[in-house]
C-alpha cells in the first residue's frame, strides 16, 4: 500500500499484478470510496463507488469536482 494523498492510496492485491487505486473522504454524514483500475499508460478505470453511511455527522473533507 502506498500514500499518494490524504484522499488517496494505491493498492496491489496479492493475486494480481495490477495496480488498484482507491479514492476516499467524507461526506455530511458517510464515506466515499472509489476504486479504479490501472490500464496502463497512467490510465485509470472507474471499477466501483460505494457510499457508506455512518449514522452521525461529520466533518466533511470530500474535494469539490
Amino acid at each position: 500500500m502506498k500514500h499518494i494523498s490524504s484522499h488517496r492510496i494505491l493498492l496491489r492485491w496479492p493475486d494480481s499484478r495490477q495496480q488498484v487505486r482507491v479514492d476516499h473522504c467524507l461526506a455530511a454524514e458517510g464515506l466515499h470510496v472509489k476504486i479504479a483500475e490501472n490500464t496502463g499508460a497512467g490510465r485509470w478505470k472507474p471499477a466501483a463507488h460505494y457510499y457508506l453511511p455512518l449514522g452521525a455527522d461529520v466533518q466533511p473533507d470530500c474535494p469539490r469536482e
